[in-house]
């Protein structure tokens, strides 16, 4: 009797994993794969484009499929719905047209009777132009543009490798541009080959695509290319004692700080990696707003452009205005001026779980920074200052800054881009600012050989505020078990690690290299014109 019940156990087990097993099988065979190609589609008026819809299934079930679109009014899509009956591959080709210029989004709405899966990127991006023939103006545009910036160093090559002297080229403009042309390089090479970071900016972009596609990552690579010619030619041929000045050598080893605190951040899981590719898109950003300083002064001390390939600026110079003649004209053919400067979103629609993150002591500390700076400007204009003045690279420096100020804020004003987002740019002005500001006061003190007349205690009160920023940091994050917080804050983190570095420095002039020589008065001499 035990052996029965045994044997009458084990055949309803046998039947049920049997069964177990086929609907398992079922359900994995049934499951649609669905994907769309191409997700971006370009188009005008009155004209129509196509996007193929691919269905597969390759079970014995009949799945019955609906799919209808979520398009707005101006939208049409052809069919307008779709049924799919049946179990073999689908190719289905769908046909759009817009009544109205500007970026759209279309959407299955899928009803089915089977489950299904996608990539994740069931949707197209449209854009609509008023004008056809202005498309193929833009893409013209476009290469040409490529093409100025591409070829623009191999003139100053030829020029060099003509008069075998380099002399007359800034070693400063140089090594700032390969610096932001290799963190350039870096940053689309990555994004564009990592699976694995382009998932994370379209889990942060969800009706986004890859910024990057393969021109710009052509363009990058040679970019690094054409700056190591140029650097190999620095060291073959004559240069008549031009070497990188101490500022530069001090600013690069800056970016390899930040570039390498991040990094290590990032091996940490601290902060993802396409964070630590936006900072080296920081980086770039920032060279390119000082790389030309050095050239500009090494122009104006030397008064004479011999050695220095004028071809290179005027195609440059080309390239940009280009460019910008292509990005205002797609504002125009499109009616998409957003897409010059950015979405339009306001703070909260960008950042729907977020909060503010502006409180009250953030407003304090702000307005009483400029009180503090405006009064001690103020004694400069009514004090001795041995000769002492605003530098020339500063003041340069200073009117990028204002023409910027002036561009973006002009584009809020005509609602060409958002508020929200000429606060962003006033933000990374801030940053920039920062990253550059503790320069001057450096090389002052260096060529001075002292620091008298530098207040020490203000390095001290910055060193301190900067390590209780990081401290306060890292206590949440142990106090929350939230280290990404750090990562998620980075410009917070990398300004107080900047700061504290710099205050490290000055307190190594101060205390040791310069301390007996405070006793005494030093004449000023201008901090940032070396002779």
């Amino acid at each position: 009797m035990y052996s029965m019940k045994l044997c009458t156990v084990a055949l309803v087990s046998l039947v049920i994993g049997n069964i177990s097993a086929s609907n398992v099988h079922g359900s994995t065979s049934s499951t649609l794969r669905m994907r769309i190609e191409p997700q971006a589609l370009t188009t005008s008026l009155a004209q129509t484009a196509k996007f193929a819809l691919l269905v597969h299934g390759c079970s014995e079930d009949e799945h019955n499929l609906t799919i209808t679109w979520d398009v707005e009014d101006v939208i049409e899509v052809s069919p307008s719905s779709i049924t799919v009956t049946g179990c073999n591959d689908k190719n289905i080709s769908v046909e759009v047209s817009a009544s109205q210029q500007g970026r759209f989004i279309i959407r299955p709405i899928i009803i089915s009777s089977a489950p299904f899966t996608d990539n994740g990127r069931l949707f197209v991006q449209l854009k609509v132009a008023k004008y056809r023939p202005l498309i193929i103006i833009s893409m013209l545009i476009g290469w040409t543009y490529t093409v100025c910036w591409t070829i623009g160093d191999y003139f100053q090559a030829w020029t060099s490798y003509r008069r075998k002297s380099v002399v007359g080229l800034s070693f400063d403009f140089l090594y700032l541009n390969i610096v932001g042309n290799c963190c350039y390089a870096t940053f689309n090479v990555v994004l564009f080959a990592s699976e694995y970071i382009e998932e994370e900016y379209f889990r942060r972009h969800p009706f986004g695509l890859n910024p990057v596609v393969a021109n710009d990552v052509g363009y990058a690579v040679h970019a690094v290319f054409g700056n190591l010619v140029l650097i190999t030619q620095c060291y073959i041929y004559q240069s008549g004692g031009n070497v990188v000045s101490t500022a530069v050598k001090l600013l690069i080893s800056g970016y390899v700080v930040m570039v390498s605190v991040f990094f290590t951040l990032t091996i940490q899981h601290q902060m993802h990696w396409l964070d630590f590719l936006y900072i080296l898109s920081y980086v770039k950003l920032s060279t390119n707003l000082i790389k030309y300083i050095p050239q500009v002064l090494m122009n104006y001390q030397r008064k004479s452009t011999e050695g220095f390939a004028i071809s290179n600026r005027l195609l440059h110079m080309a390239g940009g205005l280009l460019s910008l003649m292509q990005m205002v004209l797609n504002g125009w053919n499109y009616d998409d001026w957003q897409s010059i400067v950015g979405a339009p979103e306001e703070y909260y629609r960008r950042h729907p779980f977020g909060l503010n993150p502006v409180i009250g002591n953030d407003i304090g500390f702000a307005v009483h920074a400029v009180f503090g700076t405006g009064f001690t400007i103020f004694q400069c204009c009514i004090y001795e200052t041995g000769g002492n003045s605003v530098s020339k690279p500063a003041k340069s420096i200073i009117a990028i800054y204002l023409l910027i100020i002036i561009a973006t804020m002009s584009c809020a004003m005509l609602g060409v881009m958002h508020w929200l987002d000429f606060l962003y740019g006033l933000s990374y002005i801030k940053l920039s600012t920062t990253m550059i500001k503790y320069f001057p006061q450096a090389y002052m003190n260096y060529r001075r050989q002292s620091t008298e007349g530098f207040e020490i205690m203000n390095r001290l009160l910055d060193l301190a505020g900067g390590l209780f920023s990081i401290l306060q940091m890292v206590i949440n994050a142990w106090n929350f078990d939230d280290w990404r917080s750090i990562g998620g804050d980075p410009v917070k983190f990398g300004l107080g690690v900047f700061s504290i570095l710099f205050d490290l420095v000055f307190m190594f002039q101060h205390y040791i290299l310069y301390r007996k020589k405070n006793i005494q008065t030093v004449e000023v001499e201008f901090p940032m014109l070396p002779k």
